[in-house]
């Protein structure tokens, strides 16, 4: 028998998705398919002028009705850059408006989810310990609501830390900032008993940030003789007795066939506050409306949802790996 997120991805590509798209979704998406139309044909415009403004500086250079040297070179690229950021700040806009007015009616397709205002949880996350010390926190898209029997949280979060580099050309001291985090944060509710923290943290190289991954844990590392799942995670217990009650030899074949599946998603999980709390590390931005398709192709909105669908396939093994919520 199909999991629920795995019926709702058989689900995505029968009639009932169709329906559902024809239903709630495509008489908004005509009027964003015009403004996409309007942007697009704006954007062209505007890369044809740069094209024609940097060919023509170019010739007068080259008749030497513009004198060469620094200036030229100035007046050759500022005009492109001011165009290319016109450019980029019109299909950001786009972007945004598409998945504000979409993001909410497809969450309806799963269950009853809401998209929340992005309030700063920075505090929270913080005493996690999933993360090395961070000074910026930053969160872009963030959704609430019932998955089955669960009450869950998803934001879009990315968590950074700044940091003093010496530019030896220049010969001073810079705040450089890197992220220690980028990727999709949920936090379920744990009606199990409530025991001490337990953490499942991903080994990830991040050799820009001159930090011990773990200093920031003061729990005791707890060891495992799984060679594949030790590969990838370290675990962390205020006691080897919480640690062992929840890292079973099935859990950690899961989590390691996790690692191998998709190495580009990175995995960390903290048992505490009765909580479950999921970080998955990736680079990319999740639930973005392609600007190069139609606005109107039900494929761009299939795409937002299979993102959606990773991250519920994830909770699902949790809820029955661990029995939460049931």
């Amino acid at each position: 028998m199909a999991n629920e997120s795995e019926q709702i991805e058989q689900d995505l590509y029968s009639s009932k998705f169709n329906s559902f798209f024809n239903d709630n979704l495509i008489e908004k998406l005509r009027a964003l398919e015009k403004k996409r139309i309007k942007c697009l044909i704006k954007a062209i415009i505007l890369t044809l002028i740069a094209i024609a403004y940097a060919a023509t500086i170019i010739y007068l250079i080259y008749m030497e009705y513009i004198p060469s040297g620094n200036g030229a070179a100035l007046i050759l690229i500022i005009v492109p850059i001011i165009i290319a950021l016109i450019v980029g700040f019109s299909i950001m806009g786009y972007v945004d408006d598409a998945k504000n007015i979409v993001l909410e009616k497809l969450l309806s397709f799963i269950g009853d989810f809401k998209v929340e205002e992005n309030k700063d949880d920075r505090q929270y996350i913080e005493q996690l310990k999933l993360f090395d010390e961070f000074h910026e926190y930053n969160c872009t898209d963030r959704f609430k609501g019932k998955y089955g029997s669960l009450d869950i949280d998803i934001q879009e979060t990315k968590l950074s830390i700044k940091q003093k580099k010496y530019d030896r050309r220049k010969k001073i001291v810079t705040d450089v900032t890197y992220n220690i985090f980028k990727g999709i944060f949920i936090k379920i509710p744990n009606q199990q008993e409530n025991r001490g923290r337990v953490i499942v943290k991903r080994k990830i190289e991040n050799k820009k940030v001159n930090k011990d991954n773990n200093n920031n844990l003061n729990n005791n590392e707890i060891f495992f003789d799984d060679f594949e799942f030790s590969k990838y995670y370290n675990v962390y217990a205020d006691n080897e007795q919480d640690a062992q009650f929840l890292i079973t030899g099935s859990f950690m074949r899961k989590m390691a066939h996790f690692a191998q599946q998709d190495k580009k998603k990175k995995i960390s999980l903290s048992f505490e506050n009765n909580h479950i709390n999921i970080a998955i590390a990736s680079e990319k931005d999740w639930f973005e409306v392609a600007f190069l398709k139609s606005a109107t192709n039900i494929s761009t909105y299939r795409t937002v949802m299979l993102e959606i669908i990773t991250l519920l396939k994830i909770v699902d093994f949790l809820k029955f790996e661990l029995n939460i919520g049931i």
